[in-house]
């Protein structure tokens, strides 16, 4: 049974990425078959795209909270 994309991980959907894309390289596709690649390419790329947005606002909260615990830190020992 396929996985629906937004179950997939970082990883996974990066490597469904990448035979998408070799499949589209190969000679032998068929338009239809191109097109069905493409697309589904496409959402997989879209999927990376999010799942690193998330991550970088994780990574930015995180920054945001370590620097304000951090200037907290350092007005308590005044």
């Amino acid at each position: 049974m396929k996985q629906k994309n937004s179950d997939l991980s970082f990883e996974e959907a990066l490597l469904q990425l990448e035979r998408s894309a070799e499949a589209l390289k190969g000679e032998e596709a068929s338009l239809e078959d191109a097109l069905k690649h493409y697309e589904e390419g496409m959402q997989h790329y879209q999927h990376c795209v999010t799942l690193l947005a998330e991550a970088k606002k994780k990574i930015e909260i995180f920054d945001k909270n370590k620097q304000e615990l951090k200037e907290f830190q350092n007005s308590t020992r005044s």
